[in-house]
């Protein structure tokens, strides 16, 4: 379960160094749903230490909320409810975290989430196609 606090762990690493602020045309796709941080997100939002506001001029969760997040391992109900609780679902990719489990497995879960089918539609396919447009053809 470590590497889902890794995870968190990569993100708030990049909020530290002050590299999202950097490169404000860069966006990260982070695995696991983001991990841990859907739900560690406020807590590191309010404890990021002042002294370094410049690093997130425009707040720790804007950065976080500008960034996409795949459904590896974070295809259920509860995952999805967490990660949606900070982005919408355009920012969701689906992700299978093959070969540890299956794509199928992953995919079903998607399917049975309660999400509507368009929404669903979009994490499978379509945000990933808006995101990377040379793949449309």
């Amino acid at each position: 379960m470590e590497f889902l606090f890794d995870t968190a762990r990569t993100i708030e690493s990049l909020l530290m160094s002050g590299t999202f602020s950097r490169f404000p045309n860069l966006q990260f796709i982070f695995s696991h749903g983001g991990g841990a941080l859907p739900m560690l997100a406020n807590r590191m939002a309010r404890l990021f230490p002042k002294d370094m506001a410049a690093q997130a001029p425009n707040g720790v969760l804007y950065e976080i909320k500008r960034q996409y997040y795949d459904t590896a391992s974070a295809s259920n109900p509860t995952s999805l409810a967490a990660i949606m609780s900070l982005v919408p679902s355009s920012q969701i990719l689906f992700g299978s975290d093959f070969p540890f489990l299956s794509a199928g497995d992953a995919s079903d879960d998607l399917l049975h989430s309660g999400l509507p089918s368009n929404t669903v539609e979009a994490i499978h396919h379509d945000n990933a196609l808006r995101l990377f447009e040379r793949l449309k053809s």
